[in-house]
């Protein structure tokens, strides 16, 4: 029943719930919730059993998604593992285009050794890379001469 990215897509703005309600329409598990109301997300005061209006619930998710977020900024690209954005080793990147639109900046991460991916347009390659070194592949020919 639970997962770990929970949505607010159900959720009604003006309508009041309680704690299984709540649980069901996000689903969570009640114990979640009840996590949740101890961590910041405000029921009504004075009522009992707890009622959680809808706005703040999704007012609550709003403001933990954007405390999460960061932003890698230029000549920097997101480490998975470590989870932080970190300048590539070396301060070295390949972009490797996808499509004439898009591409992928390629660069190793330089506490865990492990491959770091950013998507970026060649508009913003210049952007996206400053500081860094840059070396463009060229894109692999989907045609190939046969006999």
């Amino acid at each position: 029943m639970a997962n770990r990215r929970h949505t607010t897509r159900h959720v009604k703005g003006r309508r009041l719930y309680d704690v299984r309600g709540a649980a069901k329409v996000l689903g969570a598990t009640p114990s979640t919730v009840r996590h949740w109301l101890r961590n910041g997300l405000t029921a009504l005061p004075g009522i009992k059993p707890i009622v959680i209006r809808g706005v703040d619930i999704i007012a609550f998710f709003k403001k933990r998604d954007a405390q999460r977020k960061q932003a890698s900024g230029p000549g920097r690209i997101y480490c998975i593992k470590c989870r932080v954005p970190k300048t590539p080793a070396g301060g070295m990147v390949d972009y490797k285009p996808t499509s004439s639109k898009r591409g992928v900046l390629i660069g190793i991460c330089p506490t865990c050794e492990r491959l770091m991916y950013r998507a970026c347009s060649p508009v913003k390659l210049e952007a996206a890379t400053r500081g860094l070194a840059v070396s463009i592949q060229t894109a692999e020919s989907s045609l190939v001469e046969t006999p």
